[in-house]
This record gives C-alpha cells, structure tokens and sequence, in this order.
C-alpha cells in the first residue's frame, strides 16, 4: 500500500500480486507466469498520467484528467487486473551462440530502421528472441503507480516505468539533478562491462549500454508502455530487477561550486522527502564523487577562498547505498559550516552522489 504521492500528497496504491514462477520446458524454452491487482485512487491517477494546467503550459500537451470514469469503473476508483505469461526461447549460455547461428557480430548503423539497427546483423547474444503471449489480461481501467519491482530475468516496462516517471512528475526543484535506471543483479559480484539493457518489443528493439555503475538514461515511450515490452540484458546474469537512482548532474569543464553542490544536494534531499516522509529529519552532509576503476582516474582539488589548494583523500567504496560492488574509487567532500571553494575533478566522474546525515 502507498499513499502521498503526487505533489498534492493526497495519492494511494494498492498493489496485490503473486510471486514471478517460472519453470523450465527444455534446453532452450522457459515460460514465466504472473498475476496482480492494482488499484489507484483518481489523485495518483491524475499525479502519474494527468495534464493539469501547470503541465500543459510548460508542454503544450492538452490538459487531460486521468480520473476513473471508464466504462464499467466507479469514479475515482480504477482498477487493473492482469495475468501475462512470457515465453523465453533460444536461451543460451554466455558466449555460445544458438544453434545454427553464426558468431556474434558488430552493430551496424542502418537508416531504413526506427532505431537505426538493422535486425538481422545485431549480435546475437545480445538479442534473446522472446515472444510474448498474453492470457487472461483484463484491464478494467487505466492506472499508474510507482509498483514494487520483483527480481527475475525480465522486467516489465511498466513497472520501470511508473518507478522512473516519479521524478519527471515530481514538481520541486531539479535543475542540478540526473535520474537514470539501474540494472541490480541479484549476484553481486556481476560486472557490467559490455553490458546492455534491451526493450525487447513486437516490432523493433531498443539497446541502452549500461555505464559501469548499471545505469542507463530510460526513455519514457508511449509505444512500449502501451505493449508493455520486456526488459531483458544482453547475456544472462541471473535474477536482476531495476531501480531510480537520482545522482547530481556532471559538468563538462569539471568545475563544481560548493555552493551549486550545496543547492544540488538540498534539491535531492527534497525529492527524496517526496517519496519518502522518514527522511524528513535528515540533512545535507556533503557529496561523494565516484571513479572509474582505472588507474589514475580519481582526483578531486579543493581550491579554497583563501588561496590555498589540496587534494581530497581517495577511498574505495560503493556509489549508492545498497549496491554490491564496493571497489570503486570514491571522494568524500563534506560541507563545512560556512566554509566556501571550488572543487576541480582531474577526470569525468562517473556519478555525484548526494551524501545525507
């Protein structure tokens, strides 16, 4: 159950819902089953997928009121029922392309596609052919929520994507903010070189490469919502599901401000109270600067108001609390009273993490 959300705090959810089973029919087939109950009252509704006044003059959309007025749906209390069965063929090994097909080859451009691939030289690790058959699927009334994500091999579009429109509905100040997926294997110890994340549709697939950290920029398409594609990655990994990670926005000439920083951090505070009350007595400590694991990539400068100039310690450690990979090399910058200065990164970070007391 979840209830304030919306800028007007007045939105709740109701999701019921039984555990992804999935069994095995041969070497290369698995079928997958789930079932669930959602239920949403028309304040989510109109916060996830309504046009108010607000939004239609900062967009140009017309206004639209997502209430429950459908047929067969009593005001203000839409309803979504589904079971989806989704059946995995030519699953392979990693590295081991299906029988009869040839190695993997290289991506190449092609303008004739939406995407700009063309199908048939995509690599074939990277590609699992899914169809997906829908059984029993009643949709009693449209319905948006922010809905718990369950592990498995796939995930479903819509639930990354009523997770991730959180922050493009969220009405507070976030200039100096970045939200992306993050892919989190249930194995930690998985790397994410060379590793992609696909939206596997009917018609045409989207590939999103995956940064170091298992993030990628999501893109919010009507298309794939509406078909509800599969998340699926380009080689097996096990169990994995996805989550928003809000992290600072980067600069280009790898100048930051204390007093941006500063401003950055209160404005992740803020829509981090948004979804989540608890929060309310924490404070802004600083921000933590994550590294690539190269050699010689970390390095963060302090050049004070005064003149003076030093380097922050280097620490390994993880970018966001609750990921497994605790290697990566990481600047803790603290916010010190009233103290002000400049910040100089040697190389791109990969992410500014907000850091909160």
């Amino acid at each position: 159950m979840l209830y304030g959300a919306g800028n007007a705090r007045n939105g709740a959810r109701l999701d019921l819902g039984v555990q992804r089973l999935a069994t095995t029919i041969g070497d290369a087939h698995r079928i997958t089953l789930s079932a669930g109950l959602a239920i949403a009252n028309r304040s989510y509704n109109q916060a996830f997928f309504g046009v108010d006044e607000a939004d239609s003059r900062a967009s140009g959309n017309p206004m639209f009121a997502a209430g429950g007025d459908a047929e067969g749906c009593a005001p203000g209390r839409p309803l979504e029922l589904g079971v989806v069965a989704v059946l995995d063929a030519h699953v392979q090994r990693p590295g081991h392309a299906p029988a009869g097909k040839s190695a993997p080859q290289p991506a190449r451009r092609a303008a004739d596609q939406p995407d700009g691939f063309h199908r048939h030289r995509l690599p074939v690790l990277t590609m699992p052919l899914a169809r997906h058959l829908s059984i029993c699927v009643l949709s009693l009334c449209a319905t948006s929520a922010s809905a718990q994500l369950r592990a498995g091999e796939w995930v479903s579009y819509r639930d990354a994507y009523r997770a991730m429109v959180v922050f493009e509905k969220y009405g507070g100040a976030k200039n100096y903010l970045q939200s992306q997926l993050q892919v989190a294997p249930q194995d930690r110890s998985v790397s994410f070189d060379g590793l992609q994340l696909t939206l596997a549709g009917k018609t045409n697939q989207v590939n999103l490469p995956l940064d170091p950290l298992g993030r990628a920029a999501f893109p919010l398409l009507k298309a794939a919502y509406d078909e509800n594609v599969a998340l699926l990655l380009s080689r097996k990994i096990g169990s994995f599901t996805v989550r928003p990670r809000v992290s600072i926005a980067l600069q280009a000439d790898g100048l930051y401000e204390d007093s941006e920083l500063r401003a950055a951090c209160e404005q992740a505070l803020g829509f981090a109270r948004y979804g989540d009350g608890s929060l309310r007595s924490r404070q802004c400590g600083g921000v933590r600067f994550v590294f690539a694991k190269r050699a010689g990539e970390a390095g963060v400068r302090l050049h004070r108001q005064d003149g003076s100039d030093s380097a922050l310690p280097v620490v390994s450690g993880t970018a966001f609390g609750g990921d497994g990979d605790d290697g990566f090399p990481t600047v803790l910058y603290r916010f010190n009273g009233a103290e002000r200065g400049q910040l100089v990164t040697a190389n791109p970070p990969l992410a500014i993490v907000p850091v909160f007391d």
